[in-house]
This record gives structure tokens, sequence and C-alpha cells, in this order.
């Protein structure tokens, strides 16, 4: 029923990687990047089982169950891995039960197609036995749907790849690289795959290579802290703050504003990101030099409004250092204005309080 062959090696460790992996990240399931991550796992885990076997088995029936209890699972693998880059990127909000769903549809179609694909003929069909070299493999046709399946794992892989790449960017200091072995095991697993990269023709390599990319997932749990929740913590307190915050490169380009920052630069409905650093400058053309002083101290300016010229704001700006250099500056704008609508008034009593007094001296 099943026969020997060295090219089982490599699935078979695949499959043991992601499923020790699986089983050790489910006892910490209690955050919601553990749970995609623990799924995306059980999904390769099972892939890569149903492929070693059914490549050393002899039997069609044993072959075509093994194709459709990986492609069950494998249909699920590209929502599971772009849900967990959106968590990692703090795109949560976007997950909501209506997208999820939507996500969801192609993956279950394929299911329930392909447990029923002799019927309609849309994903693989007539199913039958060829040698390639060695090995005894799974021949078939392939229906019209089985492209819309391709192309929508990939295209969810290739996303889920770009927010990975986008955390390199814009990820906390300390914990870019995460996204660095996060995204290097998914471009592996895609690049083998969508470059055909196989020793014999017919046999799908995919399977062949993720050992890595679960190597890849342990490397940035256990060493780069993918579940630990500071960073999340520190991007959900800096978009939180009341006050706006503005960060600035070396060159004094903005790099990064918070909510409240946004608020206050793009109130227009008309106004967008791209707007946004032009704004800041005309609003507060002294920022134009504090976003590029390169000093190491704390810098407490005050400034007018140049938009609403009745308000008045206190800028404090802080360096950002990394060890012994300088890499960007954080600027707090506090609206001050209330104070000195209050320092106005104390001036204003007090020199109607002197007039008073000086008229009264003048009359006596």
């Amino acid at each position: 029923m099943f026969y020997y062959t060295p090219y089982i090696i490599l699935p078979l460790l695949s499959a043991v990687v992601t499923g020790t992996l699986a089983f050790a990240v489910y006892r910490r399931r209690e955050t919601a990047a553990a749970r995609y991550v623990f799924w995306i796992m059980i999904i390769l885990a099972v892939w890569s089982l149903c492929y070693a076997v059914n490549t050393a088995a002899l039997s069609l029936p044993v072959k075509i169950l093994c194709y459709q209890v990986a492609t069950t699972f494998v249909a699920f693998l590209g929502m599971a891995t772009l849900a967990l880059a959106m968590e990692l990127l703090g795109y949560r909000a976007c997950l909501t039960p209506g997208n999820v769903v939507l996500l969801a549809a192609v993956p279950v179609i394929t299911v329930a197609l392909v447990w029923t694909g002799e019927f309609h003929g849309l994903m693989r069909h007539g199913f039958f036995l060829y040698t390639s070299g060695p090995l005894l493999l799974l021949g078939f046709q392939v229906g019209r749907f089985w492209p819309v399946y391709v192309l929508y794992v990939q295209a969810a892989l290739g996303i889920a790849v770009l927010f990975l790449l986008a955390g390199i960017v814009r990820g906390p200091d300390g914990y870019r690289f995460r996204f660095v072995v996060l995204a290097s095991g998914v471009i592996a697993a895609l690049a083998v795959e969508l470059l055909d990269l196989t020793p014999i023709k017919g046999f799908r390599a995919i399977t062949s290579i993720l050992w890595f990319t679960g190597l890849c997932y342990a490397q940035a749990i256990y060493r780069h802290g993918l579940f630990k929740p500071a960073p999340a913590a520190r991007a959900a307190l800096f978009d939180q703050l009341d006050e706006p915050v503005l960060v600035f490169d070396n060159g004094g380009a903005l790099a990064d504003a918070n909510r409240a920052a946004r608020e206050l630069f793009l109130a227009e409905s008309k106004a967008t990101d791209k707007n946004l650093e032009h704004r800041v400058f005309v609003r507060f053309p002294l920022l134009r030099s504090l976003s590029k002083d390169s000093g190491r101290d704390k810098i407490d300016s005050l400034a007018r409004d140049a938009v609403d010229a009745d308000r008045h704001w206190r800028l404090k700006t802080l360096p950002l250092t990394r060890g012994p250099f300088t890499v960007g500056t954080l600027v707090e704008l506090h609206d001050i204005t209330p104070m000195k609508r209050t320092e106005e008034e104390l001036r204003n009593a007090h020199a109607e309080a002197e007039s008073a007094s000086r008229a009264k001296s003048a009359f006596l």
C-alpha cells in the first residue's frame, strides 16, 4: 500500500517541526497572535504529513483522500497568515465579523468543492496515477475554480508579506527583527511554489521547505518575543495620547504622528495624510528648526498658532536616541491657550487696578 522514497523525509520533517510548534504555542492561546500561529502551524503540519503520505502511497483512493484533507486545511492558510500580520501591525479593528466572513468565503467554497469534485469538475478531478522518475504521483484534471482558489491563497499570503515588511520599517525598535524572520519564512515557501522549484516534475517541493518556515516562526516567538505585548501596548499608548505628538527623523522629515496630531492638522474633510507634513510646518514654522536639532537635551518652546492666531502652544522637544546616536526627534504639543487667556486677564485686571489707583491718587 506504501513504498519508501527519500522524497518524504523533508515533508515529514516539516510536519514534525510545525506540529511540535503548534503544540508548544497552544498553551499560550490566550493571546490572539498565539491562536493565529497555532492554526498556521496546524495547517502546515497537516499539509506536510498528507503530502508525505500521498507521495508514499500506492493506492489511488489514499492519494485522493490525502489531497482532499490537505486542501481542506491549506484553503485557510492565506486567511490565517493575513490575520496574524494584521494583528501584529495593530489592525485588529479591521478584522470585524463581516470582514472575516468575506475572507473565509473562498476557503469555505473551496472545501465544499474539493469533497464533491467528481460531481461538478470545478476543482481537481479525473484522478489517475502516473510515474515521474522514481515517484508514483497523483495526476488530475484542473477545474475552473482551482485557479481562483490558488490566486486567493497566494494573494492573501502576498498581502501578509507586505504587512510584515511594513512592520520592519514601522515596528518598535528592538522588535523589528521578528517581522524579518516571519517574512523570510513566508517568502521562502512562496518562492518555492511560484518558481516551481522541484527536483522531479510533478513533485511539489513546498512541503519540503515548510520546516524552515516553522523554524522562522519559532525564532520570532522564542528569540524575538512575538507574543510579548510591549510593542502593541507602546503603539496603542502612543496613538491614544490626548496631546498631539509628532516624530521626526534626523533629516527633519515627519516620520509618524498620533491620532490627536492627525485630528489637529487634518481637521478638514478633504485633508489626507499626504498633506500632514506640509500642514505641520505651515502651522508651526518653528518646527522646521526644532525637528532638525541633533542635540541630546530636552527643549521647551512657546509658539503661536499660525492658523488660529488666538491659540498658543508649548512645544516639548525630546531627542530620540539609540545608544550614543540620535535617530530622531519627538515633539509634544500642549495647548496653553487657557493659561495665556488667564495671564492676559490678570494683566488687564492689574492694569485696571493700577489705573484706578493712579486716578484715586490724582483725585486726592
